[in-house]
């Protein structure tokens, strides 16, 4: 006799020998005679889906100190008197950073000082933790010298 498995019942069975409907005819039997509180019924009479929104991060971006210099778009400070960007875009006073691209991807939003401004530009001194700010005028420029502040990167644009 090889084993069978039908309605969820292992029953036996002879191959060519037998009767197959006559099994299950006598273990449902067997099942129907089984007190009802040993068998477990469960019914779903309605399903909610809800819809639940992520609490916001509580955690603080970091802050990294960096060396902070200012140049304007004279020709003294950047070589070029365009004002286009190592981005592509056209450089402008508080918004514009100039940045190292393997610290600060291009177009990321930069924390300094508590004003975002955006990594828009590279320049050939602007290596690591430095960034240069656009300003201007070349006298602002001078007067920033330099500072050391705490820099959050917020994420790109």
């Amino acid at each position: 006799m090889v084993p069978i498995l039908c309605c969820s019942v292992l029953l036996p069975c002879s191959s060519g020998s037998g009767d197959l409907s006559n099994q299950l005819r006598e273990q449902l039997a067997k099942e129907q005679q089984r007190p009802l509180a040993t068998q477990k019924t469960k019914s779903v009479t309605s399903t909610k889906v809800t819809t639940v929104k992520p609490k916001a991060s509580t955690v603080k971006p970091q802050s990294t100190v960096y060396k902070i210099t200012a140049y304007c778009l004279c020709k003294q400070c950047c070589g070029k008197t365009d004002g286009i960007t190592a981005s592509g875009t056209k450089a402008k006073p508080g918004r514009t950073v100039a940045v190292d691209p393997r610290v600060i991807p291009l177009g990321s939003k930069v924390l300094i000082g508590g004003k975002t401004y955006i990594a828009e530009d590279t320049g050939n001194h602007i290596k690591g933790n430095r960034i240069d700010v656009l300003l201007s005028t070349h006298e602002q420029a001078i007067r920033h010298g330099v500072q050391n502040k705490p820099v959050v990167i917020l994420g790109r644009t």
